[in-house]
Parts: C-alpha cells; sequence; structure tokens
C-alpha cells in the first residue's frame, strides 16, 4: 500500500477534515527565515553590543537572550537616527520597554514573508498544501505564509484574541504565539513566555474541541518542540487515560528527514 493511501485509509476513519498544526520548519524552508538564533543575532546587530554577550546575560536561553537585547535596544531605539523611521511609523505600538525589539522582529518578517521560494519543487510543494481539504490551522509562526496560501481564512492574533472571539473551528487561522502585523502581539521574551505559559491551560480548553473533533497534522516541529509537548501536555490534563488514547491517534507528526530516500510511516507516541 502506498503512503497516500495509507494516509486517506487512516482518515477515513475521522468525520472531520483535518486541522494543521504548523511550526517554523515551514518558514524556514519557505521563505528562509532564520532560527531563533539567527534571528537574536541579527537583532543584537542592532545595537552596540555583540550577540555573545547576550548569550551570555541570557544564560543561552533564547527568550532571556531576547529579554537582555530588548533592554539595550529600547534606549537606542528612542535615541538613536537610524531608527527615526520605525518610531514615526510605529511609536504607537512602542507600550513598553521591550516593544522596539518586537516592532524590529516584525519589520523583517514582515519583509521576509514576501520572499517566497521560486524553486520550482518547492512552489509544488505549497501548491499541493494550497489544495489541501482542512478545516483549519493553529500556528506559533509570525509570518504571513499561511495567509498567502489561505486567503480566505479568518485570523486571529495571540491568546488574548483567541480566548475571548466567537470562534467557528472551520476556515480560521490560529497564530497563538502573534503575528508581524501586531508587534507587541510577538512572543518573544522571557515575560511574554512567562504570560504565555501561564495560561496554557485556558488555551488548551480553547483548543480541546478541536484536537478530539479533527485529525491534526504537525507540520515543521520535531518530537522534543516545546511549544508543541507543552499545549498537549495541558490538553491531555483534561482527559481520561482512554480519552487519551483516543487523541493520540487523531496526532499526525510530518518530520522531515533529508537522508532517507523513501517515505514512512512509524508509530510514534507525541503525547505521553
Amino acid at each position: 500500500m502506498s503512503l497516500k493511501s495509507k494516509i486517506i485509509e487512516h482518515l477515513s476513519q475521522f468525520h472531520t477534515a483535518p486541522f494543521l498544526f504548523v511550526g517554523s520548519g515551514l518558514p524556514r524552508r519557505y521563505l528562509e527565515i532564520d532560527d531563533w538564533t539567527g534571528l537574536l543575532k541579527r537583532m543584537s546587530a542592532l545595537t552596540d553590543r555583540p550577540y555573545e554577550y547576550y548569550r551570555a546575560s541570557g544564560d543561552g536561553k533564547e527568550p532571556q537572550i531576547a529579554t537582555e537585547i530588548a533592554k539595550d535596544l529600547h534606549l537606542k531605539w528612542w535615541d538613536s537616527n537610524e531608527f527615526a523611521e520605525s518610531r514615526e511609523n510605529f511609536k504607537a505600538e512602542a507600550i513598553n520597554k521591550e516593544s522596539a525589539l518586537k516592532i524590529e522582529i516584525a519589520k523583517l518578517i514582515d519583509k521576509q514573508s514576501e520572499c517566497i521560494t521560486k524553486q520550482p519543487d518547492l512552489q509544488k510543494e505549497l501548491e499541493t498544501l494550497q489544495n489541501a481539504t482542512i478545516d483549519g490551522i493553529i500556528t506559533t509562526n509570525w509570518d504571513l505564509l499561511l495567509e498567502d496560501l489561505f486567503p480566505d481564512y479568518k485570523k486571529f492574533i495571540g491568546q488574548e484574541e483567541l480566548l475571548f472571539s466567537s470562534t467557528q473551528a472551520v476556515g480560521e487561522i490560529y497564530k497563538i504565539h502573534g503575528c508581524c502585523t501586531s508587534p507587541n502581539s510577538l512572543i518573544v521574551t522571557a515575560n511574554d513566555y512567562e504570560s504565555y505559559h501561564s495560561r496554557n491551560p485556558y488555551l488548551a480548553a480553547k483548543l480541546l474541541t478541536i484536537f478530539v473533533e479533527h485529525p491534526i497534522f504537525f507540520l515543521g516541529y520535531s518530537l522534543s518542540d516545546p511549544n508543541v509537548s507543552q499545549i498537549l501536555g495541558s490538553i491531555a490534563s483534561c482527559l481520561t487515560s482512554n480519552n487519551i488514547d483516543q487523541l493520540r491517534d487523531r496526532l499526525i507528526l510530518v518530520r522531515w528527514a533529508p537522508e532517507r530516500s523513501v517515505f514512512q510511516i512509524n508509530d510514534t507516541n507525541i503525547i505521553t
């Protein structure tokens, strides 16, 4: 049986179309957007100190590194002529000491979102994704790739908007870590992650119906990604052991393995 046939057979047991849970692997592949370290290096270059200083100050932890960069960038952003245009265009978005960093990240991601790959094989992959039959998308990404692929989908930005909006779970994109179109929504610094994690149980409750009623394809994540494990852990805490077994059967992790010459389907627990 072919891979396609196996997937169709597995999905045939469900009565709803899949949801996609999309991570940073997709924008890195199709937009060539930086990983965490690359992004922080770009942001540190906007300050007067090297990335290594912030890495040491943040004990090597990305959200804390971002916090340290934000402290210095805040001062320079308001004082330097280098950021005069940013101040003019985005001063209304500057609501705290971390806003300057988020504004500059949002500007960068917005610009990179326009640079969709021109490689024919990758464009074909995007066309396949665009034509997929799905009910909706959950993503931790900040870029605009998914909006470009699914322009008719309604977008909800950040936990706050998602938690307090009436959602339909059909034709929607949930950007749970924020979006570059709204700089202060970005989950970047240690403070952001602390606030985000404190609301994880509420977010999980909002997403619970989607997870128990739809098969979920995870794209652009690894098994060890904390963004996935934390949400799945919160959702699992709401379920009985029997329901967890049913949920596990709905979760499908798509992994990119360039060293393999053929596609494979393996049983792997992504919820414990």
